[in-house]
């Protein structure tokens, strides 16, 4: 058993890498009204969620024993990294955390769903803007998870 949790927390910890990079990239991108720009900020915050949801199906996955499936799978897997599971794994995020990814969630899915022309701006900017604070936290309680697992 603790050699598969030391296989998963070296997965965890490459994506955590693989967050960083994109935190790194957001970070040089200006916000602008060009629809291009607002292409590639829209892409690195849908990829964003992408690795956030790796990471949770590598720990479910992995220590639970099953991934959600069904039309809601997207959601119930946030929520079930919420919850500690006795004699398992603590709890990976805090609830405040998974309300903050939520708004990120329904980005990444309204993403994949439209044209990049659609894209709204003003959206676009008040998920950049919080980025860093939400992204940041994430990585800390997500290495805090891998601390105490």
């Amino acid at each position: 058993m603790k050699k598969r949790h030391e296989e998963l927390k070296s997965d965890v910890r490459h994506e955590l890498q693989n967050l960083r990079k994109l935190m790194v990239e957001l970070q040089s991108t200006p916000i602008d009204e060009n629809t291009a720009t607002r292409r590639v900020i829209g892409s690195i915050l849908h990829d964003s969620y992408n690795y956030c949801e790796r990471i949770f199906r590598l720990i479910v996955g992995e220590i639970n024993g099953a991934i959600p499936v069904g039309f809601e799978w997207h959601r119930q897997m946030l929520n079930k990294v919420t919850r500690k599971v006795e004699g398992l794994r603590p709890l990976v995020i805090s609830e405040r955390m998974a309300s903050d990814l939520e708004e990120y969630l329904e980005f990444r899915h309204v993403f994949r769903n439209i044209y990049g022309f659609e894209l709204l701006g003003d959206r676009i900017i008040r998920l950049k803007e919080r980025y860093p604070h939400v992204f940041g936290s994430f990585i800390k309680e997500v290495k805090n998870f891998l601390d105490t697992l």
